[in-house]
């Protein structure tokens, strides 16, 4: 499904509320674009900014626990990284599936110019940088809280062939090394109350 936003083009994904935002930079205009994508379920923004990551830096599959589950806007201002996005939510027709795409910055050569990626809450996702000095801009509108951060480890099975497609060497915390398997920490809780519906 295709919806016209004044500032943005959004394109929703397999992922159900996950949608590929194709901005129009002649407006250039953030505010717009954040305004804009209130109608796919983002609240105000919350917390704004940019990480600096160089080629072959990874995360595992992060993700913020209900009731300050995040939704997530992510775009590339310059260099280039892949993004995998895990279906998190228990009803979902694409549970346990994932989605990947390459975000370049506004001004790359290459396929995918500009493109951001808006996760909606119930989806956890990580990433591999392509290029040195990478800067990555993110828009969340819950406050990060530690006491609700998550996450499963990069080498699940539903996400490590994605990430394995990108690169041969990787960059990752001690953290995201020590997060446990997604199918042993989380299938026992699909029908738990505090997990994502």
């Amino acid at each position: 499904m295709e919806i016209i936003l004044s500032s943005a083009t959004a394109l929703e994904t397999f992922i159900e509320g996950c949608y590929i935002i194709a901005p129009d930079y002649n407006k250039n205009n953030y505010t717009l674009l954040v305004n804009d994508i209130r109608d796919l379920g983002f609240k105000n923004v919350r917390e704004h900014r940019i990480n600096t990551y160089n080629r072959g830096y990874l995360t595992g599959m992060n993700f913020q626990l209900p009731p300050l589950a995040q939704n997530s806007l992510i775009g590339v201002i310059k260099g280039s990284m892949v993004i995998v996005a895990l279906d998190m939510r228990a009803s979902s027709l694409t549970y346990g599936r994932t989605l990947k795409i390459v975000l370049t910055s506004p001004d790359c050569q290459v396929l995918n110019l500009g493109l951001q990626i808006y996760i909606p809450s119930g989806l956890a996702y990580g990433l591999v940088c392509l290029e040195d000095n990478t800067l990555a801009q993110y828009y969340i509108d819950i406050e990060s809280a530690s006491d609700y951060q998550c996450g499963v480890s990069w080498k699940s099975a539903e996400c490590f062939d994605v990430f394995l497609q990108v690169l041969s060497q990787y960059d990752i915390s001690e953290s995201d090394v020590n997060m446990p398997p997604y199918i042993e920490k989380y299938k026992t809780l699909k029908n738990s109350p505090i997990y994502f519906h």
